[in-house]
């Protein structure tokens, strides 16, 4: 099993051969944090040449800011229209293309101040000290933004891996997930509909078309979404074939609010966290006893969230230790997984806790509300 997972990985990252791996620059925060980037270098450079606070530092500061961050905006609108072709080269191809952008548009920049600094600003300090080392400005400049893009590019460049690594653990992780419908479950679930084909042949029927969308979700592609109407409609058929086994042991209350049914969410995010509940809460009770699956929106504006949370109780001899002992290795897996994939689409907007007391169990997951659904 390691080695596939392992191999699964390696495959994934060595069919990749996207040469662009610059930030998406059509995100704001992206674009924010690049420019951050390039005050907090120039911020470096001026203090390494003047001293904090003075007006050769302030003058300093402000004249390579304004050059650096006209070079950092015509910049990432040249990547940007360029996107689509660099996409399809290798990594090093791209990035001498790059570098070559940069490098001619910090000339063009460099060359269009020097003019306007003559032309138009020919009394301030920074044009004096230009029109005495005018071609050393020039020379100094192209080559500070060919060391600072260097070294943007390669920090991009190692983030870019990250994520790729990242989203190829995920992609195993999802398909590890996907075959958590073990063979005992589809076995009993069998059993149970096969006692019923006499008994209630209409509710045998219901139940075989239950497993058949079952095991159809949980073979979907990893990088399929849902929407969130069909995300608990799968966990819902997961609960009707559990029901068939478990009987009266078995209860399910659910409590849905205002909620963005369209939305698209990644699939299997709640079904196994209910499979969790069933399987860790109620199976080990001789009693049985119920399961509650709250969701609703939280918050207002850019900051509304979709909130679910599913509450189970927990054997007394569960309570004393940590749930994921022997059989329940899964519990922890799922709840990484899913995490791991709801960051991956939401960022740190989203993400999954545990709440975990003597006699209950709960899980809550979060991520944002999208009103445009």
């Amino acid at each position: 099993m390691s080695q596939k997972y392992n191999s699964k990985i390696d495959q994934t990252q060595n069919q990749s051969t996207d040469g662009y791996y610059l930030p998406d620059l059509n995100n704001p925060q992206a674009v924010l944090g690049m420019m951050l980037s390039i005050e907090l270098i120039v911020g470096i450079l001026a203090l390494m040449k003047h001293p904090l606070g003075s007006i050769e530092f302030l003058n300093f500061f402000a004249a390579l800011s304004l050059l650096m961050l006209w070079i950092g905006i015509i910049f990432s609108i040249a990547m940007q229209v360029l996107r689509p072709w660099l996409s399809k080269l290798p990594v090093v191809s791209s990035t001498i293309v790059q570098l070559v952008c940069l490098l001619t548009v910090s000339a063009l920049v460099s060359a269009i101040a020097k003019f306007l600094f003559k032309t138009y600003f020919a009394q301030t300090s920074v044009a004096v000290s230009l029109s005495k080392n005018a071609d050393q400005f020039f020379i100094n400049n192209v080559f500070i933004c060919l060391i600072v893009g260097g070294l943007m590019l390669r920090y991009f460049f190692i983030a870019h891996q990250n994520q790729q690594r990242i989203k190829a653990i995920s992609a195993a992780q999802i398909q590890a997930l996907q075959s958590r419908i073990q063979p005992h479950f589809l076995f009993n679930s069998l059993n149970s509909i096969a006692s019923l084909v006499r008994i209630d042949p209409k509710l045998a029927e219901q139940s075989v078309e239950d497993l058949a969308d079952l095991f159809r979700a949980s073979l979907a592609d990893e990088n399929k979404r849902v929407s969130l109407k069909e995300e608990l409609e799968i966990a819902r058929l997961y609960q009707r074939i559990e029901q068939l086994r478990l009987g009266e042991r078995l209860q399910v209350e659910w409590k849905l609010s205002e909620l963005p049914l369209k939305q698209k969410v990644p699939v299997l995010i709640i079904q196994p966290l209910l499979e969790n509940a069933i399987y860790h809460g109620i199976e080990p009770l001789t009693t049985g006893g119920k399961v509650t699956v709250t969701a609703s929106s939280q918050g207002s504006g850019s900051k509304k969230f979709v909130v679910v949370c599913i509450q189970n109780p927990l054997a007394k001899h569960e309570s004393d230790g940590l749930i994921g002992a022997g059989r329940k290795h899964g519990n922890q897996i799922a709840m990484k997984n899913i995490e791991q994939r709801l960051r991956l689409v939401y960022g740190e907007h989203a993400w999954v806790k545990v709440n975990k007391t003597d006699e209950s169990y709960e899980v809550t997951l979060q991520f944002p509300y999208d009103e445009h659904v």
